[in-house]
């Protein structure tokens, strides 16, 4: 059995967007019982998400291509053994369209109906840019990172993991640099506060950009994460000491998204997953972050507004933005999962 200690979050709401467009679909009394429907989850972690979406299709007995990225190598083999062990599935060859990845898993199961599964390589942006448009029924990202990577894979996503290499990247085989590299190289106080900031909010940012400026000029390595948790910890004034949990937390998930470029992946992947949909089809983002909802949020309500098509004021409407008001995760899930608290979901249909 796979090691999988992540716990996937507002999964039922998830599905749920899911089962709404499987349930119009069968209402509808189609004459085209053989549609193959075709599903991203772009962030695929420890497979709870493509797991659930799997068990659903097989609920209602329908065909479906089910396609899912990571930048991270490690999760696509985890996964790989997942479909294999758990649900039977096995692997393929030819059917399925190869991606421009330097690492790709293609499954299929023994069945009546289409049941493909394609485990793909890539930033979520890259990948979804090489489906045709107007192909897609529903792409869903969730914007977490997998508790798997934080306990199993050593490369310094927790403070807590003192002994580990101050990486950060999801890809250690990428040409991104690890976070000690470009701590070395990041131009000064300035920039390096302006990173922390932009990412976290926190308001001790210039305090700790300066002392991390100042130990890399007395030539203090900063190679492991405890020598990085040393030097925040010193930063942070003994009236606030103890909240410097809070404190390393928010500087590690600014780190995180600087080292992985995750804001401007979002922001890149948002147009082209809307070119990809199908009339009908939806897009779903879980994001864990106040700026990632902004950017979210925004984009969902520029694109819903509408188009101008005559001289009286009325509007063509590509999209539907379903949740002018975010999704917010149940009690009872915050209570069994603490990670979900700062969860919140957004939701748009092509129409």
């Amino acid at each position: 059995m796979t090691d999988n200690l992540h716990i996937p979050v507002m999964l039922g709401e998830s599905i749920s967007n899911l089962e709404v467009l499987i349930l119009r679909h069968l209402d509808l009394k189609t004459k085209l019982p053989s549609k193959v429907w075709q599903v991203f989850d772009g962030t695929l972690g420890g497979g709870g998400y493509t797991i659930a979406i799997i068990a659903l299709f097989q609920k209602y007995k329908q065909n479906y291509q089910l396609y899912a990225c990571d930048l991270d190598s490690v999760a696509i083999d985890r996964v790989g053994l997942r479909l294999q062990e758990e649900l039977g599935f096995c692997k393929k060859t030819k059917d399925i369209p190869g991606f421009i990845t330097k690492h790709q898993l293609d499954f299929g199961l023994k069945s009546k109906l289409v049941q493909e599964v394609c485990l793909i390589q890539g930033n979520f942006a890259d990948v979804v840019n090489q489906f045709l448009d107007g192909s897609m029924d529903y792409l869903i990202l969730d914007l977490g990172f997998s508790s798997n990577q934080l306990e199993l894979d050593h490369r310094g996503l927790s403070y807590l993991q003192e002994s580990d290499s101050l990486d950060l990247r999801y890809d250690q085989d990428s040409r991104v640099e690890p976070l000690w590299l470009k701590l070395k190289h990041i131009k000064g106080h300035q920039e390096l506060t302006k990173v922390l900031f932009n990412s976290s909010g926190e308001k001790l940012s210039p305090r700790i950009a300066g002392r991390i400026i100042e130990a890399r000029g007395r030539g203090t390595t900063l190679e492991t994460v405890a020598d990085l948790v040393a030097v925040v910890t010193d930063s942070i004034p003994k009236i606030m000491y103890k909240n410097r949990y809070g404190i390393l937390s928010r500087v590690w998930q600014a780190l995180r998204i600087w080292v992985n470029g995750e804001f401007e992946a979002l922001e890149a992947f948002l147009p082209i997953s809307q070119d990809k949909l199908v009339v009908g089809g939806r897009l779903a983002i879980v994001s864990f972050h106040s700026l990632e909802d902004k950017i979210v949020a925004k984009n969902f309500r520029l694109v819903s507004q509408g188009q101008e098509i005559d001289d009286y004021g009325n509007k063509e409407f590509d999209f539907k933005h379903l949740t002018a008001r975010a999704l917010l995760p149940l009690e009872a899930e915050i209570e069994a999962n603490a990670r979900s608290r700062s969860a919140t979901m957004r939701t748009l249909e092509r129409v």
